[in-house]
């Protein structure tokens, strides 16, 4: 990924102060020396600033005399300007201008733009991967960091915090102090360039393996379930065989068959239907009874009836008798006129009738009914009655509607509870071959990054040896712990191997980090377009262990750093013709490099004299 930086340029609260512009050289070694306190290092809190740091990092002495920063850079060939407000009360503003080409005069309404889209922008240029972005997030927790191409900055910083330590080779606080947690997919994504292969396929193998789990701890819980359910159908087995709904030689073979078709011979509906039908049948036979029974009683109501009939004739007779007395015997001693005459012989007539009445033999009416069929029509619907009724009984009981219903809800809960029919050995096995897939290719891939490693530590080690003031450590082996992201120093194999602790003074470190930095961005170089991090580099003050430490104030030394730096440009530009920028901020003087002829410097200029980032007289 290509970018340099060509102008950074700083607009003041103070109006009648005219804006000020640093420029800066690509290909070479752009130089800011000076003296302490002169603002030269706060030239990278600039820069990071305006490529939307969440952080401000500028000292308030600067940020409270600007109003805006801008930068112009070249990146990926196309040149862009950004300027951005300056922090208010130690807290960054995110009022940004985005410019196709150099720097405005003055930052321009047109030229806004919110710092999601900018973020976008510069996460497109520098070829971020949005699973490679989401992956480090997830492993800064709590951080409130927008995830972007701001975490391969690491790399473009060699810091003042760093230069002279024995242990810390990235500055993580500087950008976010929860970077720390991501350090390792940062270095291994940076090593890698971009083929975020690896993280696609790690991101695979997760969901599929995740899937995988799911489905083998489901099969495990199953199989706990399988003694319980087992043991639970045989009771309930028992229980319909007690009731006589299964016969007593039924076993269970296969617990996932077993459960629908006892599912299916309890069916609630179907022991519903049975005693339905025989209630129908029952009702039917009593109304046929009912019918014979009517018609018996009505031949007895007839017969009852004729009955008292006949009795009520006889005893008018005998109620008529003593006229016949009176008619013969007294009838010569009633006065014989003729109304008694006519009234004797009414009541005559009258007892004849009666008496020819009861003495004939009249048949009662014909009804069509014959008595002993109707005894023997009740005798039989009586029985068929009886047998339905008993028929009734026997299934009330045997297909008790309340024990089938609990033996329904037990298989239900059973049946809800046992879903081993459900997971397919062959889902798993299919899982199971594109995991292992995944992983070989994941592990060629990591053969792959690992070889990457190795080349870091050869070319790390090719810096390291070109320092004069090193030549002790010539012969010794350097490697990167990818855990640790420490450089490890150890002698050479005929000595004992052990890693030293210590390798001397604050120069000895400059010198290892020096070198660990032009390693990684020759591995970067050679990367060429896969490379996401930018082809330049910061470096703060390499003389600060020669003015922190009087006893090893060497020029000689620090000069050996300066025809390193020197060493590795020509080697870029020339050998590789690749492109590169320096930054550096120093205490020391343009003699060392003009003197010694090394090329590549630049002097941007010289903080001495009063003179410093800002106008000497913003501070008056």
């Amino acid at each position: 990924m290509k970018l340099h930086i060509k102008e950074i340029k700083l607009w003041f609260v103070d109006e009648g102060t005219n804006p000020i512009s640093y420029f800066f050289n690509n290909n070479k070694i752009n130089v800011i020396t000076g003296g302490s306190t002169t603002g030269k290092t706060s030239i990278w809190t600039i820069i990071d600033y305006c490529l939307v740091s969440d952080k401000n990092n500028i000292p308030n002495e600067i940020f409270e005399k600007v109003s805006y920063f801008g930068i112009n850079v070249i990146i990926n060939g196309r040149e862009i300007s950004i300027i951005r407000k300056s922090p208010k009360y130690y807290s960054v503003e995110d009022d940004f201008f985005l410019i196709t080409g150099s720097l405005t005069e003055h930052p321009m309404k047109e030229n806004e733009i919110k710092k999601d889209i900018l973020i976008s922008f510069l996460n497109d240029e520098f070829g971020m991967s949005t699973e490679l972005l989401l992956k480090i997030s997830n492993e800064m927790k709590y951080s409130s960091m927008t995830p972007s191409f701001r975490y391969f900055l690491l790399f473009n910083s060699l810091t003042e915090s760093i230069i002279g330590s024995k242990s810390l080779y990235f500055d993580t606080p500087f950008y976010n102090e929860n970077l720390h947690n991501s350090l390792k997919t940062i270095f291994n994504s940076a090593v890698s360039g971009s083929d975020f292969r690896i993280i696609e396929k790690e991101n695979d193998f997760q969901l599929i393996n995740d899937d995988l789990k799911k489905l083998k701890n489901s099969r495990e819980r199953n199989k706990k379930n399988y003694n319980s359910t087992n043991k639970d159908l045989k009771n309930i087995v028992k229980e319909l065989q007690e009731l006589g709904i299964i016969d007593y030689s039924y076993t269970i073979k296969d617990i996932e068959d077993t459960i629908p078709y006892l599912m299916e011979i309890t069916n609630f509906k179907k022991v519903i239907n049975i005693n339905d039908n025989l209630t129908t049948e029952i009702n039917n036979l009593k109304f046929q009874r009912q019918e014979i029974i009517y018609k018996q009683n009505l031949v007895k109501n007839y017969k009852k009836e004729f009955k008292e009939y006949n009795k009520s004739i006889e005893n008018n007779i005998d109620s008529l008798y003593p006229v016949e007395f009176l008619h013969k015997r007294l009838e010569s001693q009633f006065i014989n006129s003729p109304e008694t005459y006519l009234f004797l012989q009414g009541l005559n007539d009258t007892l004849n009738n009666l008496k020819k009445t009861l003495n004939k033999s009249e048949e009662p009416l014909e009804l069509n009914i014959n008595e002993d069929e109707l005894k023997t029509e009740l005798k039989n619907i009586n029985n068929l009655i009886e047998k339905a009724e008993q028929e009734f009984l026997k299934n009330t009981e045997v297909e008790n509607i309340y024990q089938i219903g609990q033996i329904q809800n037990k298989l239900q809960f059973i049946q809800n509870k046992f879903k081993i029919a459900d997971i397919n050995d062959e889902d798993i096995d299919k899982l199971e071959y594109k995991i292992a897939v995944l992983e070989k290719e994941i592990k060629q891939l990591e053969n792959s990054r690992q070889d990457n490693l190795k080349l870091i530590d050869e070319y790390i080690k090719k810096y390291f040896d070109k320092i004069p003031s090193l030549k002790n450590y010539i012969r010794h082996n350097i490697h990167l712990d990818i855990n640790k992201m420490d450089l490890v120093l150890t002698p050479p194999k005929e000595e004992l191997p052990f890693p030293y602790g210590n390798i001397g003074s604050k120069s000895n470190y400059m010198y290892l980090h020096l070198s660990f930095y032009l390693g990684l961005h020759f591995h970067f170089l050679k990367l060429k377009d896969k490379s996401i991090v930018p082809n330049f580099l910061f470096i703060d003050q390499p003389s600060i262990p020669y003015y922190s430490d009087k006893e090893n104030d060497d020029n000689k030394k620090l000069v050996d750093a300066f025809k390193l730096l020197n060493m590795f440009m020509h080697e870029v530009i020339e050998e590789m013709n690749e492109e590169f920028q320096i930054i550096l901020v120093e205490h020391a003087s343009p003699e060392l490099w003009v003197q010694n002829n090394l090329s590549y410097f630049h002097t941007v200029d010289e903080f001495i004299g009063g003179k410093g980032l800002l106008p000497k007289h913003l501070f008056l």
